[in-house]
């Protein structure tokens, strides 16, 4: 009888283990898809954030183009104190822009704000200097339809970039 008490206890032990070796891999697939499954999700909200940021940066250039543009409007109508209070606000907005946003900008763009800065604080000064310089309005407007033209083209750009990411990168 104690024969067939280690025999049933074997037989026991045998079906225990194999239940406890198939609990054992059930639980570890169980692990692995949720593994896959939370970095799934962690890549989801990397994409998500970096789109948002891509809106951000979109939304700031499109208020630099709008800066820059009233910029424009008062070196057309000669108006040299407005023109050089926007162009110092330009020229501050596009030095933190350009530091935030960068990396969404192309090589081309960032190389013509790295420019920009320079003409645009110039042009601050050549705005504001006393005695007037009389070739200043043709200066002026270079610059102002320059910084114009190049926020604008970078914009588009960004906004392009939004839309192919929106698109699944067609």
């Amino acid at each position: 009888m104690l024969t067939k008490i280690v025999d049933w206890s074997s037989i026991l032990g045998a079906v225990a283990s194999a239940v406890g070796v198939w609990v054992g891999v059930c639980a570890l697939k169980a692990a692995n898809r949720a593994e896959l499954a939370a970095k799934a999700a962690t890549d989801a909200a990397k994409e998500a954030t970096e789109a948002a940021r891509r809106g951000h940066a979109a939304e700031e250039l499109l208020g630099l183009s709008n800066i820059a543009k009233e910029m424009v409007e008062f070196v057309e109508g000669e108006q040299w104190g407005q023109a050089s209070v926007r162009a110092g606000d330009l020229l501050f907005q596009i030095t933190h822009c350009v530091e935030r946003w960068d990396r969404f900008f192309s090589p081309g763009g960032r190389k013509k704000f790295r420019e920009l800065r320079t003409e645009l604080a110039s042009l601050k000064h050549l705005l504001s200097a006393d005695p007037v310089d009389e070739n200043r309005g043709d200066k002026a407007a270079d610059v102002a339809y320059a910084a114009l033209l190049a926020i604008r083209a970078e914009a588009g750009k960004v906004q392009k970039m939004i839309e192919v990411q929106n698109n699944g990168g067609e």
